[in-house]
C-alpha cells in the first residue's frame, strides 16, 4: 500500500509584486511546486480598482485532495499625489538680536505646516522644516536659517595660500 507524504517543502511562493496603487495591475506571481503529482488552484481575488488587502489562497493538491494552502496577501494603496513644496524666498542669515520672519512655503496640494523655531539670541544654524499631509503621506521641505556674531570690523584677518608639495597651506 502506498501513501503519499505530503512535505511543505515541496512548494513554495514565486516572487511578487504585492502592493499596487489602485488603478494599476496587478500580476499574480504564482507558486513553485517542486513535485511533479502536485498541483494549485488560486482561491481570492484582488480588486485593484479599490484600495484594501486582499488574500490569495493556492490550495495545493494531490491526486484532488487538498494537502496544503499558501496564502499571499496583497495590498492595493490610494496613489500618492505628486505633492510640490517650494520655500518663499527669504532672510536665512541674521545677526544675533536681529529680528528673522519667516518667508513661509506654498504647496501645490493640501497646507503647509511650518516647525522649529530660530533663536535670535543664540549663535547658530536651526532649521524650519515645512510639512504637508495628504492621504496618510507627509511631505517635508526645510530652510536653514544662519544665526551669526558680530565680528569686530577693525581686526583685519589676512589668509595667505602658498603652495607646498602639490597641497596648498593656508
Amino acid at each position: 500500500v502506498f501513501s503519499y507524504i505530503f512535505k511543505p517543502s515541496a512548494c513554495e511562493l514565486l516572487p511578487g509584486l504585492d502592493t499596487v496603487f489602485a488603478g494599476e495591475s496587478w500580476t499574480d506571481g504564482g507558486v513553485d511546486l517542486l513535485d511533479p503529482s502536485l498541483a494549485y488552484s488560486v482561491v481570492g481575488d484582488v480588486d485593484t480598482e479599490n484600495a484594501g488587502r486582499y488574500i490569495v489562497e493556492y490550495d495545493i493538491t494531490h491526486e484532488d485532495e487538498v494537502v496544503y494552502t499558501l496564502k499571499r496577501i496583497v495590498n492595493v494603496v490610494e496613489p500618492v499625489a505628486l505633492v510640490t513644496i517650494t520655500l518663499n524666498p527669504g532672510v536665512t542669515t541674521i545677526l544675533v538680536g536681529e529680528d528673522y520672519v519667516d518667508a513661509g512655503a506654498t504647496t501645490n496640494l493640501g497646507t503647509v505646516v511650518a516647525s522649529g523655531t530660530v533663536d535670535i539670541y543664540s549663535a547658530g544654524v536651526y532649521k524650519v522644516t515645512y510639512s504637508v499631509s495628504i492621504n496618510g503621506w507627509v511631505f517635508e521641505k526645510s530652510r536653514y536659517v544662519y544665526v551669526v556674531t558680530v565680528v569686530d570690523s577693525t581686526d583685519t584677518l589676512q589668509l595667505v595660500a602658498r603652495k607646498e608639495d602639490n597641497d596648498y597651506e593656508i
